[in-house]
C-alpha cells in the first residue's frame, strides 16, 4: 500500500487521472519550532496528531482530519514527467562572424531525492553524511528546512514519504553555442578553406 519496507522510500502510485507513476506522498507544512507547537498539533478529539513530535521535526498534514498521520494522508504531489520541454536556437551574422546559440530546458519536473533519507539522517552504521546536513534544525539554527539531527527519529520524519524529499527540476541550459569567423576570400583561396 506504499509505505516504506526495510527502510526503502516507495513514493510512487499510479491511478486515473494522473501522470504515469506520479509522487504519492504526505504533504509536510514546515517545522515545528517548539515542543508546545507540536503538543498543541492536535487532532479533532484534542490528542497530539504527532504523539513523538519535538521541536525540529517535520509537521505533517492531516489530510483526511482522522488525527493521524497514516497512508489516508498520502495524495498526488507532482511528477517526474514534465509539464513541457522547450528549445531555442538563435543565429546571429555581423560582417564575417556568425554565432548559432541552443537553449533547451524543461518546465514542471519534479525529483524525488531520495539520497536525503541517507544523506541527512544521522546513521547508526557509522557512515558520514553530507556536509548539508550539518544545517538541520536546531535552536539556534530555526530556519533550517532540514529536520533535527536524531539517531532515533521518532516522529519519522525520514521514514515518511513526504512531499519534503520533492524539489522542483525545472531548467533551462545552454546546450550548444558556436561561434565562426568567414576569411576573406582571399585568405581562404590560399589555404584552400573557405570558413
Amino acid at each position: 500500500h506504499g509505505e516504506n519496507v526495510r527502510s526503502v522510500l516507495y513514493p510512487l502510485r499510479s491511478e486515473v487521472g494522473a501522470p504515469f507513476r506520479s509522487f504519492y506522498l504526505i504533504e509536510s507544512a514546515g517545522i515545528f519550532q517548539s515542543d508546545e507547537e507540536a503538543q498543541n498539533y492536535v487532532g479533532p478529539d484534542g490528542t497530539p496528531i504527532q504523539p513523538n513530535a519535538h521541536a525540529g521535526d517535520l509537521k505533517f498534514v492531516d489530510r483526511n482530519g482522522d488525527g493521524s498521520i497514516d497512508f489516508e494522508d498520502k495524495r498526488i504531489c507532482g511528477s517526474a514527467y514534465p509539464d513541457f520541454a522547450y528549445g531555442a536556437n538563435i543565429a546571429l551574422a555581423y560582417k564575417n562572424f556568425d554565432c548559432n546559440i541552443f537553449f533547451q530546458g524543461v518546465q514542471g519536473v519534479d525529483i524525488f531525492a531520495g539520497y536525503r533519507f541517507s544523506a541527512y539522517q544521522p546513521p547508526g552504521q557509522g557512515y558520514n553524511l553530507l556536509k548539508d546536513a550539518m544545517d538541520a534544525w536546531s535552536p539556534s539554527n530555526t530556519g533550517s528546512t532540514i529536520p533535527r539531527a536524531t539517531l532515533l527519529d521518532p516522529n519519522n520524519n525520514y521514514d515518511k514519504e513526504s512531499d519534503w524529499y520533492l524539489d522542483d527540476g525545472s531548467y533551462l541550459r545552454l546546450k550548444n553555442f558556436t561561434l565562426g569567423y568567414t576569411l576573406p576570400a582571399s585568405v581562404s583561396n590560399a589555404v584552400r578553406i573557405s570558413r
